[in-house]
C-alpha cells in the first residue's frame, strides 16, 4: 500500500481525535498512570486545543487508506533554529500495528519533508519505555538525548520521561 497523506482541516479534527482516543491508552497503558493518559488526552486533543495548535503552526496530516479511511495521523512543526522539523504526534490504529502501515505512514511523511526547502533534520521526542523506540531506530533515527519535563494536571505531579532523537535527511 502507498500512503495517502492528507493535510488536516477543520472537518478532519474528529478522525485525529478518534485515532488518539484509541492510541494514547494503547501505546502508554502500563508506562504512563492512567490519570495522565486521559489528562493528555483532554488537553491536547480537544477541538479547541487542537484548532489552536494548528493556528500556532503544528501541521497535521491524516494516514488514510484508498476509500479515504483514516489509518493514522501524524504533526509536524518547522524548527528554525538547526532547519529540522519536529515530529509532535505520530500514531495509528491500535488494531494496525504490525502490518507495515506504520512504516508506510513514515515513509509518506519523510517524503513530505524532503520536498521542504533546506530542511537537514528531523527530530522528535519519545517515552523511553515507549516500544516505539525500536521502530523509529529501524528507521534510521539515533537517540541524541534525554529530558524530563515535569507537567502538573491538577493536583498530581507527572514528569515525561523522552528520549530526543534524530535523523539527518
Amino acid at each position: 500500500m502507498r500512503p495517502i497523506i492528507k493535510k488536516v482541516g477543520e472537518k478532519d479534527i474528529e478522525s485525529v481525535q478518534k485515532i488518539a482516543q484509541a492510541a494514547w491508552p494503547a501505546t502508554y497503558e502500563g508506562i504512563l498512570e492512567r490519570s495522565f493518559i486521559d489528562f493528555e488526552l483532554k488537553r491536547e486533543y480537544s477541538r479547541e486545543s487542537l484548532l489552536n495548535a494548528i493556528q500556532n503552526g503544528e501541521t497535521f496530516y491524516l494516514f488514510q487508506d484508498f476509500e479515504g479511511s483514516a489509518l493514522g495521523y501524524f504533526s509536524l512543526t518547522r524548527v528554525e533554529v538547526g532547519n529540522s522539523i519536529k515530529v509532535n504526534k505520530f500514531y495509528l490504529w491500535p488494531h494496525l500495528k504490525g502490518k507495515g502501515l506504520g512504516k508506510d505512514m513514515y515513509l509518506g511523511m519523510e517524503k513530505l519533508i524532503q520536498d521542504l526547502d533546506d530542511i537537514e533534520s528531523i527530530h522528535l521526542l519519545v517515552n523511553r519505555e515507549n516500544a516505539a523506540i525500536n521502530f523509529y531506530e529501524k528507521m534510521g533515527f539515533k537517540k541524541v538525548g534525554e529530558i524530563d519535563t515535569p507537567t502538573h494536571p491538577g493536583q498530581a505531579s507527572f514528569v515525561r520521561r523522552d528520549f530526543i532523537m534524530e535523523k539527518k535527511v
